[in-house]
């Protein structure tokens, strides 16, 4: 007499049970591979946003730069040869007039042309320094400005670039991020349906009546 609810058949599970065990450890690898792919995501939120923070504050410092050296390094440097050409032409003035007062004097017997000839050099020397200092002038207008000035813009292109460059990049790597973080979770769906399966087929050993 069989009374409901009595085993009646008991499959061999043996090899199942092996089974559902490999099936839980891939499951347990696919939660890794999840999880590890999530907070390489999280990383990467941080290094993106870091990366973009560094371009930005580049593309500041040379904007910076830019100005500083229109306003103040060219303007300096301008202005402190124009006013080295005026002390110089002051010297000149100064010169002229003690070479006349010790020409004077030689003509009186007071000074020797010694000194009527130092003084000559004094006003050559600094007639000489003028020229040199209006050639250094005028080379750094045509030339030395226009070069540095085309340096500092050209690094505000660059960090300019550099930050759509990095809009890219990071665009791609959350792309790439998400992709792997989708892939990864369809895995560990697919890898618990299988597990799921297994434990059903083993459920399924037992025939009660």
């Amino acid at each position: 007499i069989e009374i409901p609810g009595d085993l009646l058949v008991e499959l061999d599970p043996l090899r199942l049970r092996e089974r559902i065990n490999t099936q839980d450890i891939a499951v347990q690898r696919a939660e890794n591979t999840l999880n590890r792919a999530k907070g390489d995501m999280a990383t990467l939120k941080l290094s993106s946003a870091l990366a973009m923070k560094v371009a930005e504050n580049a593309l500041q410092n040379a904007g910076m730069d830019l100005e500083k050296t229109k306003n103040s390094t060219v303007k300096n440097y301008v202005q402190n040869l124009e006013g080295l050409i005026e002390n110089y032409e002051k010297d000149v003035a100064l010169a002229e007039k003690n070479l006349k007062a010790y020409t004077r004097l030689k003509e009186l017997g007071f000074v020797s042309e010694v000194e009527v000839l130092r003084e000559e050099s004094k006003k050559a020397k600094t007639l000489h320094n003028i020229e040199m200092a209006k050639v250094d002038l005028d080379a750094y207008k045509k030339y030395d400005r226009v070069s540095l000035l085309s340096l500092k813009q050209l690094a505000v292109k660059e960090a300019e670039v550099n930050i759509r460059k990095t809009k890219v990049k990071n665009r791609a790597d959350h792309s790439d991020a998400n992709s792997t973080v989708y892939t990864a979770q369809k895995t560990l769906e697919l890898e618990q349906e299988k597990l799921t399966d297994l434990q059903e087929q083993m459920a399924n050993t037992r025939i009660y009546a």
